[in-house]
This record gives C-alpha cells, structure tokens and sequence, in this order.
C-alpha cells in the first residue's frame, strides 16, 4: 500500500492508474541513484532526503505537485485534467459504481463519513427510491403472491 491508498500491483492499468504507476517507479529510480530506500509508506509526490542522517521523503509544496501534475498529464496527452479533478473524479466514480461511501471516505482521507456525503451525495441519485425497493421486497408480497392470496380468499 502506498500514500495514495493504493496497492499498485492490484491496481487495473487506465491513463491515470499509468500516470501515477510511472511517476511511483520514477521515485523509486530517484531512490535507487541516490542509495536510498524508497518504502511504500513514504509519500509519492516528494523529494527524497538531502544528506545527512535524514530518510524522510520531503512532500512537495501544493503548487508544485499541481505544476507536476500538469506536466505529466500533458507529456501522457490527458487534456483537461487538474489534480483536483483528478481527486474528484476518483470519488465520483466509485460512488457512481456503488463503491460504499465508507471505502470512498478512507480514499480520500476524510475525517467522517459525513464530510464525503455532503460533497458527494449528489452523485448517487435515486437513494431514496432504491431504498424504497429494497423495504418493499422484504416486506410486501409480489403480485404473483397477492394475486394468489386474493383468489383463495374469493372461493
């Protein structure tokens, strides 16, 4: 598991799954030359450690992670893509996919589950009436069974 959450040897290969698969095997290349390890605990998106006793990876600055990823978006020609699009996309689309909103939540680091539904609850329409399904196939018979029903009753 890495710092972005994900087990990259699991991870099915898209533009995104491959831009962040080659920027991670860049890191560990970068760790490699400078005799370094590289752990999977470590955060993808830094700098590795100057001299000295130090083996922690420096994160980089906001703006320079969005400068970074716009750069590599456009050397993969992924047009229209920010980091934070990036981020908000990955929400919806699990969302959208039926992925519990707990899973999404740990995803994106939220501190409650709360804080991923208000921002994201608009992305899985039809709550309400899916909910009313399910209670009405656990509780109410089928037509089949009231049909039945009603025609025992009338002998």
């Amino acid at each position: 598991m890495n710092s972005l959450g994900t087990d990259t040897d699991q991870v099915e290969s898209s533009g995104f799954t491959s831009l962040l698969k080659d920027w991670l095997s860049k890191q560990k290349r970068k760790a490699i030359a400078a005799e370094i390890t590289f752990k999977q605990t470590d955060p993808v998106f830094s700098d590795p450690p100057v001299e000295g006793d130090s083996t922690e990876w420096t994160p980089y600055l906001p703006s320079s992670l969005s400068q970074a990823f716009s750069r590599a978006c456009k050397h993969h020609r992924l047009t229209g893509a920010s980091f934070k699009s990036l981020r908000h996309t990955h929400a919806s689309t699990l969302l959208k996919s039926n992925v519990h909103p707990k899973v999404v939540q740990e995803r994106l680091g939220h501190s409650t589950i709360t804080t991923t539904l208000d921002v994201y609850s608009h992305v899985m329409p039809g709550l309400q009436e899916a909910a009313a399904r399910v209670f009405d196939q656990a509780f109410v018979p089928d037509s089949q069974q009231i049909k039945q029903s009603t025609e025992a009753e009338a002998l």
